[in-house]
């Protein structure tokens, strides 16, 4: 969603794992911004846990980013004891290593009329109006899938589909993400996602 964000304002989006960024190119960015989830009580998502390893490291110098701006925005639930806890972390540590903030922390919260996008549709705008991006455009994008349509009549089609390799089960899924985002206005942006996927049985 916030990669298209960007796209829509003309400027190129490309998207990864957290733990899939090369950590010493990071500080090379005049320009970061991190969408954090926390799992469980103050917890990181599994794909983010070395990338913030990595940040947290003691003997990092106090100036790292400081030629880098940043902003963060948490994905939390306020029933939790610690409350956008791993946004808190990524936000603080970032100040620690000389970072300059663009806007304030966002921290959208489950319990929310309309959950995170509450506080996240307040953050947003304020977060282009810093940047001076250009308004997006009034056009929708290209399409990012296709669609075949084949003669009923002639094509067996299966009541249930499974993709190879996977089997059938029942499951309650709960998706966590989290997103740093490299941005550099005038060239490409660099979107990376860490992904938290709990199954449990409900047999």
């Amino acid at each position: 969603m916030w990669a298209n964000e960007f796209k829509r304002r003309g400027i190129r989006a490309k998207c990864l794992a957290m733990d899939d960024v090369d950590f010493e190119e990071v500080a090379q960015q005049e320009q970061v911004f991190c969408l954090v989830a926390t799992c469980g009580q103050g917890e990181f998502p599994a794909n983010c846990r070395d990338f913030w390893k990595s940040v947290s490291d003691d003997s990092l110098p106090n100036d790292l980013f400081a030629n880098t701006k940043f902003a963060v925005f948490g994905l939390g639930d306020s029933s939790y004891v610690f409350f956008n806890e791993a946004a808190k972390k990524f936000y603080n540590r970032f100040k620690e290593l000389g970072g300059k903030t663009v806007s304030n922390l966002g921290l959208g919260d489950e319990k929310d009329e309309e959950h995170y996008e509450t506080k996240w549709n307040e953050w947003l705008p304020e977060l282009w109006n810093e940047l001076g991006t250009p308004p997006p455009s009034m056009e929708l994008l290209p399409p990012s899938y296709g669609v075949t349509v084949e003669d009923k009549a002639t094509t067996a089609v299966p009541d249930v589909i499974v993709p190879p390799g996977m089997s059938i089960f029942f499951c309650k899924i709960v998706l966590i993400t989290t997103y740093v985002i490299k941005l550099s206005v005038l060239g490409n942006l660099f979107l990376v996602c860490a992904l938290s996927v709990n199954l449990t049985d409900t047999d």
